[in-house]
């Protein structure tokens, strides 16, 4: 639940009634790694409409940009080849990319192939360089699809200047995993932990604010600050230093990886949920998180850091600039309870966020898409 799956969701929720395939780019092995190394490696799997290729560097040093681009583009042809040898009658084709990496893809392929850039995330590093290309990448990919859809009026207004054809979608929240929770077992070491208890499900990284989080767990004992997911480091951004000095809080509780299956279960022991991402870092700032929607299904009362595109959710979402703001909320919703009609309007934006409903809109400007331009 904590990890960002929209890859795989979209794909799975396509082959339901489509024939898909998935370029796991992510996944490349290079050919010293499976000639010599003798790396467990499959490069072409299928399971019902789904079928999944996965890329081999051919050319070694990859640690190199150039490198990488020339791989990138070496798979990109084979697998244009292998779709023309297996599919060359298949009339209605689409390119559906995610990142700015591929922004040469639209080209390759070419006009037979309705190209659509799905974009889910303001894309951006702390290293100048790396930033500069990404933004010059992004700017390419956008320029070279014929549709552009984001999940946020923030990423509309960061990209309205250079594509008119962009449509704002449903974020993309797994419903089903909240159908079948499984209940938690009662030697559970939450059950151990005092309440009341503000949570946070994601990835332990260089995206919380530590400052923030340190300051406000020192300044409220009575309350438990629970943490939950992977340990996830970061090539640029160093907190380890930080996160220590937040671990040796003693009302401060790191569970780590829990079973996706109790997820539903400890987020309802939650009494707030929150979101306590740096904003100073523009990732954070621009971002959509999935996991407000996991809150809202379960109606709980949610907290925040100003994310752009959460200001657009209040009062369903509280909004804090800092830690005062922070502790007054927490106070605040301890107090009153969270309103019934808050914890109803929470479920029925998850519903309308499921990942379902995405594809389900997409699918439906792309058929209009595509018949305009007929």
């Amino acid at each position: 639940m904590w990890i960002c799956d929209y890859i795989t969701k979209t794909i799975d929720i396509l082959a339901e009634k489509n024939t898909v395939i998935g370029f796991l780019w992510q996944d490349a092995a290079s050919l010293r790694e499976i000639l010599i190394n003798k790396k467990k490696f499959q490069f072409f799997k299928n399971e019902g409409n789904l079928f999944y290729l996965t890329p081999i560097h051919f050319l070694p040093f990859r640690r190199f940009a150039f490198i990488e681009f020339l791989n990138l583009i070496i798979n990109s042809y084979l697998l244009k080849i292998f779709i023309f040898l297996r599919w060359f009658k298949s009339k209605d084709k689409i390119l559906w990319l995610f990142h700015p990496d591929f922004w040469l893809l639209p080209k390759i392929f070419g006009k037979s192939y309705f190209s659509l850039y799905d974009c889910v995330d303001y894309f951006s590093s702390t290293d100048p360089q790396i930033e500069k290309k990404i933004r010059q990448n992004e700017a390419r990919l956008i320029k070279n699809v014929q549709l552009m859809t984001v999940i946020s009026q923030i990423l509309k207004s960061l990209h309205h200047c250079e594509k008119k054809n962009t449509e704002i979608v449903p974020q993309g929240f797994s419903l089903q995993s909240f159908y079948s929770p499984q209940k938690l077992p009662q030697n559970h070491f939450i059950f151990k932990i005092k309440k009341p208890i503000i949570g946070y499900i994601g990835g332990i990284n260089y995206r919380l604010d530590y400052p923030l989080l340190i300051d406000l767990a020192k300044k409220n004992p009575d309350y438990s600050f629970i943490f939950i997911g992977p340990f996830q480091k970061d090539p640029f951004i160093k907190f380890e230093n930080q996160l220590e000095k937040l671990k040796k809080l003693k009302n401060v509780y790191f569970l780590g990886n829990q079973p996706r299956e109790l997820l539903v279960e400890i987020i309802k022991y939650f009494d707030i949920c929150s979101i306590p991402y740096d904003i100073k870092q523009e990732f954070n700032k621009f971002c959509y998180p999935m996991k407000v929607f996991e809150y809202f299904y379960l109606g709980k009362p949610v907290i925040s850091t100003p994310i752009e595109e959460l200001k657009h959710l209040q009062p369903y979402v509280k909004i804090a600039y800092n830690v005062d703001e922070f502790t007054k909320e927490i106070k605040k919703m301890l107090k009153n309870g969270w309103p019934k009609p808050y914890a109803q309007k929470q479920k029925e934006l998850a519903i309308e966020n499921s990942w379902a409903n995405k594809i389900a809109q997409i699918d439906q400007i792309l058929i209009k898409t595509i018949k305009d331009s007929a």
